[in-house]
């Protein structure tokens, strides 16, 4: 990982915490399958517009999806264990 994306990784995962707070609170009232589907809409929607979740000071439309695409990696990792 490029020090550009570890810095706007750190950045954009505190921005994205309440997201990802609601993500694991609907958790218990979904079935895995219906979770998984709301966190990728959920990514898709971060991705489709960035500026309303995310600021307006973005990097390169690539390397925000690659960021964003590590958050939600990360934070499906996490909700494994």
């Amino acid at each position: 990982m490029t020090a550009e994306i570890k810095t706007h990784k750190l950045k954009f995962n505190r921005t994205l915490e309440p997201f990802k707070v609601m993500l694991v609170n609907r958790k218990t009232q979904l079935s895995p399958m219906e979770w998984i589907d709301l966190v990728n809409r959920t990514k898709e929607g971060i991705l489709s517009q960035p500026d309303q979740y995310l600021g307006k000071e973005l990097p390169a439309a690539e390397t925000l999806s690659k960021v964003v695409d590590k958050i939600f990696e990360d934070f499906l990792k996490d909700q494994r264990h």
